[in-house]
């Protein structure tokens, strides 16, 4: 999906961290390089629809991102990343889509 993230235009690339959470980054439309890594991993397991967003320091209005371009739909809850408290958010519809995409390469 395109989402745009402060001045990049970014198309997103769904991975998995260890534990099986869901992760997602954004990729430079035109250069293909890394922008952010929008999601983090915290300490628990998150249902498959869910995923756990980076919102601080470099990656501040990354909520804001991923909801205006249809990424995310409903927060959840915050859990406890390290020091920080970080929300979560079902991911939308469309997005499934896109991770069932993934799952099946």
């Amino acid at each position: 999906m395109k989402v745009k993230f402060k001045k990049w235009n970014c198309i997103t690339r769904v991975g998995w961290h260890c534990n099986e959470n869901l992760g997602i980054e954004l990729i430079d439309e035109e250069d293909g390089g890394v922008i952010a890594k929008a999601t983090i991993n915290p300490d628990i397991e998150l249902l498959d629809n869910q995923v756990a967003i980076k919102d601080y320091t470099e990656n501040a209005g990354m909520v804001e991102a991923l909801l205006s371009a249809g990424v995310i739909s409903r927060y959840i809850k915050s859990v406890p990343a390290g020091f920080m408290m970080v929300p979560v958010y079902e991911i939308s519809e469309e997005f499934k889509k896109e991770v069932e995409r993934a799952e099946e390469e």
